[in-house]
C-alpha cells in the first residue's frame, strides 16, 4: 500500500530493446565469457508474389473500370426530317434520257471553186446571215489573166468580124452593080434585035445582020447571067462571114462569161438564211479548190443531235416521242434519223450512234452547239412495283433502301429497273405497302438502321413542321444519341 504522505512518482516507461540488439548484446557477452554462446538462426526471408499478384490485380481492375467509363456509347442515327413513300403496284412508262447538241439538219459548207487565196472576210463565226450576201472575196492572178485573155481574143474577132463583113459586102455590092450593068446592057440589044427581026421578016436586012444580033443578046443574057451567078456567090460569102464571125464572136464572148464567171466565184456568198458555224479562213491564206473555208446552218432546221450507246441505240426508233429540254424550258418533239452504223471515234471509247431529234414546233432564238437533253419514250411497264424517283436512288447508288417500320428504318439492299422522269420500277428487295425513305442517304448509309421518328416525316404532320419551323429556321437533318 502506498503512502500518501510520500511524493508521488511515476516511473517513466522503458523502451523495448530492439531484438536486434538483444541478440547483438547476448553474443557479445558470451564472447566475453569465453563460452559459446546459443547459435542464431537464420531469419526466413519475406514472401513478395503474393504483393505483386495482388499489384496486377488492382491495375487491371483499374484499367477495367477506366476502359468501362470511357467507353463511348454506341451511336444511334436518328433522322429528324425525311420524306417517304410506299411501294406501290402499276404502270410505268419507260424513258431514257441523251444529252445532245443543237446542230442544224441543213448545213451548207461554202467552197473555194479554184486554187486562190484568201482577200478579205466579211463575218465571224456566229453571225446570222442572210441568203446572197457577201461573206468572203478571194483573189486569183490566173483568173485575172484567164479574163484579160478572153476579152482581147473577142476584141480581136469582133474587129476581124467587122473586117470580113466589110469586105463580103463590097463583093456584094460590087456584083450588084454589075447584075445592074448586065441587065441594062441586055435591054436596047433586046429592043434592037426585035428591030432586025421586024426588018428582016420584010427582007430589009440579011440574015446575017438578024444573027449577029441574036448573038448580042445572047452574049448579053450570058453576061447577065455571071452577074447573077456573081450576085449570089457574093451573098453567101456575105452570109458565111455573119454567120461564121457570129459563131466565132459568140465563143469568144462564152470564153469571156466563163472567166468572168469564175472571177464571180471569188465572191463567196450565203447559200441560204442561217448562222455562220464554221469559218477556217484568215485573209492571206491560200485555199484549194473544192476546200470549204465556211459553213452556213439554216435556223430552220435546227435539231439535236445526238450520240447512242449501241444497246441504247437499239432501244431508241424513228418517230418515237420525245421531250427536249433546253435550259429551262421543254418542248415536244420526235426521234428523226437513227443512223444504221456505229461509229468508232478511236481509242479505248465505245462506238456510237449517231441519231437526230426534231421539235414539233421550232422554237425561236435557239442558239446553235447549246446543250439540251433528250427524253425518249422507249417502253412500257404493266403492273410493277414502283416507287417515286428521288435522292434515294442516286445516294443508295440505286442499290439501298430503308424501310421505315414503327420509328425505325432498316437498309436493304434491292435492285430497280426501268425508270421515268417521276418512278423507278423496284425489281426486287421490296414488297407492295412498304414504306421507303426516298430523301437523300448520304448522311446514314453506312448505318445498318437508323431511328425515323414518324413526327419526323415530311407531309404527315404539317402543322408541328410548320411550328417548329416558325422557331428554328434551318433544323439539322439528324443527330446521334
Amino acid at each position: 500500500m502506498t503512502d500518501p504522505n510520500l511524493p508521488s512518482h511515476t516511473p517513466k516507461p522503458v523502451a523495448p530493446e530492439p531484438i536486434v540488439q538483444v541478440k547483438a548484446s547476448r553474443r557479445q557477452a558470451a564472447s566475453q565469457s569465453g563460452k559459446p554462446g546459443p547459435r542464431p538462426k537464420a531469419e526466413r526471408p519475406r514472401r513478395q508474389w503474393p504483393l505483386l499478384v495482388g499489384g496486377l490485380l488492382a491495375v487491371l481492375a483499374l484499367a477495367g473500370g477506366a476502359l468501362l467509363l470511357l467507353q463511348p456509347r454506341q451511336q444511334v442515327y436518328v433522322l429528324r426530317s425525311y420524306e417517304a413513300a410506299a411501294v406501290t403496284r402499276g404502270n410505268l412508262t419507260e424513258t431514257e434520257t441523251v444529252v445532245g447538241s443543237l446542230g442544224s439538219a441543213d448545213v451548207r459548207p461554202v467552197a473555194a471553186l479554184s486554187d486562190a487565196a484568201v482577200q478579205d472576210v466579211r463575218v465571224q463565226a456566229g453571225q446570222t446571215v442572210v441568203a446572197g450576201q457577201l461573206l468572203m472575196n478571194l483573189s486569183s492572178p490566173d483568173l485575172d489573166d484567164a479574163r484579160i485573155k478572153a476579152r482581147d481574143a473577142l476584141l480581136d474577132i469582133q474587129a476581124e468580124q467587122a473586117s470580113a463583113l466589110r469586105t463580103a459586102q463590097n463583093a456584094l455590092t460590087e456584083a450588084q452593080l454589075a447584075q445592074q450593068d448586065a441587065g441594062s446592057a441586055l435591054t436596047p440589044l433586046r429592043e434592037a434585035l426585035r428591030g432586025v427581026q421586024s426588018l428582016y421578016a420584010v427582007g430589009g436586012v440579011p440574015r446575017s445582020e438578024l444573027e449577029g444580033a441574036q448573038q448580042k443578046v445572047q452574049a448579053a443574057q450570058r453576061n447577065g447571067l455571071a452577074a447573077d451567078n456573081k450576085l449570089r456567090s457574093a451573098q453567101a460569102a456575105l452570109d458565111d462571114a455573119r454567120s461564121g464571125g457570129q459563131r466565132r464572136v459568140q465563143a469568144a464572148r462564152d470564153d469571156l462569161t466563163r472567166a468572168e464567171r469564175a472571177l464571180k466565184q471569188l465572191e463567196l456568198r450565203a447559200p441560204i438564211a442561217g448562222r455562220v458555224v464554221e469559218l477556217n479562213a484568215k485573209v492571206g491564206q491560200r485555199a484549194a479548190a473544192g476546200s470549204a473555208l465556211l459553213s452556213v446552218a439554216s435556223l430552220k432546221a435546227v435539231t439535236v443531235q445526238l450520240q447512242l450507246g449501241e444497246t441504247l441505240a437499239g432501244r431508241v426508233k424513228v418517230g418515237q416521242s420525245a421531250r427536249i429540254t433546253v435550259g429551262t424550258q421543254t418542248y415536244p418533239g420526235e426521234i428523226t434519223r437513227v443512223a444504221s452504223t456505229a461509229v468508232s471515234s478511236g481509242g479505248q471509247a465505245a462506238p456510237t450512234v449517231q441519231a437526230e431529234a426534231a421539235f414539233k414546233q421550232l422554237p425561236a432564238n435557239l442558239r446553235l452547239g447549246s446543250s439540251a437533253s433528250v427524253e425518249v419514250r422507249v417502253a412500257d411497264h404493266t403492273g410493277v412495283l414502283t416507287l417515286p424517283r428521288a435522292a434515294f436512288l442516286s445516294t443508295g447508288n440505286e442499290a439501298l433502301a430503308y424501310v421505315l417500320s414503327d420509328g425505325k428504318a432498316v437498309r436493304r439492299e434491292v435492285s430497280f429497273g426501268a425508270q421515268n422522269d417521276s418512278q423507278v420500277e423496284v425489281k426486287s428487295g421490296l414488297t407492295a405497302g412498304e414504306r421507303v425513305i426516298t430523301s437523300s442517304y448520304e448522311a446514314f448509309k453506312d448505318q445498318p438502321d437508323i431511328q425515323a421518328p414518324k413526327s419526323g416525316e415530311i407531309g404527315q404532320n404539317a402543322s408541328s413542321t410548320q411550328d417548329a419551323s416558325s422557331t428554328q429556321t434551318d433544323p439539322p437533318p439528324g443527330d446521334t444519341l
